[in-house]
């Protein structure tokens, strides 16, 4: 699979790449939902069944930028096919293949200069160009006869006849399997990347933040911190905490993560977090509705996810909540799109307790001369059972400063309190009668 971002006269294009139909189907209704008019086109492409393709020039040569390349593998045919180029506009006339298995260039025709030599160099720098460096440099060796169909690197070699039937191209048809395999199987992607040259966590940082609108109708206040350390070279752990006020009764929070990053790949690691609200009165789940006044609380221990593509992040939170109601899994996923370095628009699916929440939110940084590291921010959503929310509010960031999308991948994951409390909140405003609840730590028999 491969995504990328094309600028043409219309607008900016968004162009995947996928192999079997039915996958690119899939591909295209959920790539249409979440991102809508946000592109001039957006066009999902199955390879599998794509006509024409004979090297990897022509499978990747749509021009724009990578959007979807974790293993740097596109950038490095797309390096293969450009240093091919410049081979043949120095005066070389033969032809370059690329053979999965040995992970070999295999170069026709080098008598008259040291084509194999110069082939790797501008190999280097096309590849040192997309960011895309291979930490040791790929075998160039001449074309010698034996088996195998190596995949044909650029549009230049497809026209080029073979005089020796024994060559190693004799007889190659050009097929997209082997391409694709050269790409994604046991080529280029196979080849040793680049070490991380960032750390997890850039230094010791932290933010405070505070936000007010509704929740279902019930007005909020709440204001929040963050303190994020550095455990090493590839390690982070973040402490979260909040409180306020939700339909005037008091609310606090709290988190931790602890968690894997590459600023250049993504991030993993492990969450907990508490919440809980004071004093809320249950007494809607009796059919006399007397007031039943306690704690609402619950309690979530799961796993977190963020894959950082270009100017696009996809995030997932997923795992195990208690608490006020009976134990059930929840999950979450996110795309967030940074339309500059200090302007971020987000797109938010969580799905727990049975229930539904769909946000939208964006987030910018003025990158004021004072206070550089404030940001405003603001969020929508609607849920199961016609939930409503809406919040608004700052966030100020003490640190280095750095643009909005460095901090979120080099300085602090997204916080746990409050983008929890929406699901907190919504779980409790909608129990019904017929549910199992617990009131503070009592368990209560059906209502």
């Amino acid at each position: 699979m491969f995504a990328r971002l094309q600028a043409t006269a219309a607008g900016p294009r968004l162009v995947f790449g996928i192999a079997g139909a039915d996958a690119a189907a899939s591909l295209q209704a959920l790539a249409e939902l979440a991102f809508e008019d946000a592109f001039a086109a957006l066009d999902v492409v199955d390879v599998s069944s794509a006509d024409g393709v004979e090297n990897l020039e022509h499978l990747f040569g749509l021009g724009g930028e990578w959007l979807f390349d974790p293993t740097l593998a596109l950038r490095r045919a797309e390096a293969a096919a450009a240093a091919a180029n410049a081979l043949q506009a120095e005066g070389w006339t033969g032809r370059i293949g690329f053979e999965p298995k040995r992970r070999i260039f295999y170069l026709e025709d080098t008598a008259g200069g040291d084509w194999l030599s110069r082939f790797q160099v501008l190999l280097a720098e096309e590849a040192g160009r997309r960011g895309a460096e291979f930490v040791q440099p790929p075998q160039v060796l001449p074309a010698l006869p034996g088996a195998g169909a190596p995949a044909v690197v650029d549009r230049l070699s497809c026209r080029q006849e073979v005089s020796a039937p024994a060559g190693r191209f004799a007889g190659f048809r050009f097929r997209l399997k082997p391409l694709i395999a050269a790409i994604l199987g046991l080529g280029f992607l196979n080849m040793a990347q680049p070490a991380a040259a960032e750390p997890a966590v850039s230094e010791l940082n932290g933010k405070l933040g505070a936000s007010g609108g509704s929740f279902d109708g019930k007005g909020s206040g709440i204001g929040f911190g963050s303190v994020t350390a550095p455990l090493g070279h590839s390690f982070g752990l973040q402490i979260d905490a909040g409180a306020g006020s939700i339909d005037s009764n008091a609310y606090w929070g709290t988190g931790a993560h602890l968690f894997w990053r590459d600023p250049s790949v993504g991030l993993l690691g492990l969450t907990y977090s508490y919440h809980r609200w004071h004093d809320f009165d249950f007494g809607f789940l009796n059919p006399s509705n007397i007031p039943v006044v306690a704690d609402a609380f619950m309690h979530r221990a799961g796993l977190e996810g963020e894959w950082y593509l270009s100017r696009f992040t996809l995030s997932g939170r997923g795992g195990y909540q208690d608490g006020t109601l009976n134990g059930d899994g929840y999950g979450q996923l996110k795309l967030k799109y940074y339309a500059t370095d200090d302007l971020a628009v987000q797109a938010t699916a969580d799905h727990f307790g049975g229930q539904n929440l769909i946000r939208g939110g964006v987030e910018y940084r003025p990158n004021l001369e004072v206070l550089s590291g404030l940001s405003l921010f603001a969020e929508g959503g609607y849920g199961s059972q016609d939930y409503a929310m809406g919040q608004a509010g700052i966030r100020l960031y003490f640190g280095k400063p750095t643009t909005l999308i460095g901090r979120d991948r080099r300085s602090d994951p997204e916080w746990l309190v409050p983008e929890e409390t929406n699901a907190f909140v919504q779980q409790i405003k909608n129990m019904r009668s017929n549910q199992r609840y617990a009131v503070s730590t009592a368990p209560v028999g059906d209502k």
